[in-house]
């Protein structure tokens, strides 16, 4: 596996201006979206889901203090939720010039090694298209901003820090500020590994199922979850119920397998793809 940095960076730069519409279209589609969403948020500004009585209404909300908080943490939690779902999007497009013969000729035969380009690859579609996103997101609140005074009644702040604000659940201060306890930290890392578990999930799916990696994945994950349902409701029915859940109450032994489990997934997800890549013909 022979890696060379000065022809990893001409990889790079090749990728992009060979696809730089493919980027440039990740671009446009996340800032259609988010100026879309910001639009209709702040439309409905005054209103809030609330919980009450066993289901849930809508409330009107008169304090401008609460009403703009609640845009804020509403909208930036429905952006990042996007956020999250582009990134499995574009790491499952790990193929996207790989489906037809001729592309697949050009990119395999590039003078680099198999390292460098599916490093090449990784790097362009997840910090590249985390960047992607942040710089979509953020053009998108500038035009919201920019055209709220003519659009709405009201103003309301910019959602960029709380956008990134909520990217605290992912730092370990945040579990230890809520509790040190190591069932939360174990439980905490759990979270982080099946994220990475799912992500590198779909980059196998795109790897195997190169024209709709991420439709035929999010298909497979469907179907999966159907039959772990089907046979835990059937596992509960053969059991005294109540006792069942009970004795699967989380313990330290639980998480630290789980976290185990999730993180041997996940190397093997990764090891499965770059096998896949490695040993790609050409023809």
């Amino acid at each position: 596996m022979e890696f060379n940095l000065t022809r990893f960076g001409l990889v790079l730069k090749r990728d992009l201006l060979t696809n730089r519409r493919v980027y440039i279209n990740f671009f446009l589609g996340m800032f259609v979206f988010y100026v879309t969403l910001g639009c209709l948020s702040q439309m409905n500004f005054n209103n809030a889901l609330s919980y009450t009585g066993g289901s849930y209404h809508m409330m009107v909300i008169t304090d401008r203090a609460e009403y703009t908080a609640s845009f804020l943490v509403r909208t930036a939690g429905m952006a990042n939720a996007m956020f999250f779902l582009f990134l499995l999007f574009s790491v499952a497009q790990f193929a996207y010039d790989l489906r037809e013969k001729p592309s697949r000729i050009n990119a395999l035969m590039l003078p680099a090694s198999r390292l460098e380009k599916f490093l090449g690859r990784w790097l362009l579609l997840v910090p590249g298209a985390c960047l992607v996103a942040v710089a979509a997101f953020a053009c998108a609140d500038a035009a919201r901003l920019a055209v709220q005074p003519v659009l709405f009644e009201h103003t309301l702040p910019s959602l960029v820090p709380e956008f990134f604000r909520q990217w605290n659940f992912f730092l370990p201060e945040f579990y230890v500020q809520q509790d040190g306890h190591v069932l939360v930290l174990l439980s905490a890392l759990g979270s982080r590994l099946l994220l990475l578990f799912v992500h590198a999930s779909y980059l196998l799916g795109g790897l195997y199922f190169r024209k709709r990696g991420a439709l035929m994945t999010t298909v497979l994950y469907l179907v999966g979850n159907f039959v772990f349902v089907l046979l835990a409701w059937r596992i509960a029915d053969l059991t005294d119920s109540a006792e069942f859940w009970q004795n699967l109450r989380p313990g330290l032994a639980y998480y630290a397998v789980l976290d185990a489990l999730l993180f041997a997934l996940t190397a093997g997800c990764v090891w499965l793809s770059w096998r896949k890549f490695s040993r790609m013909q050409v023809l």
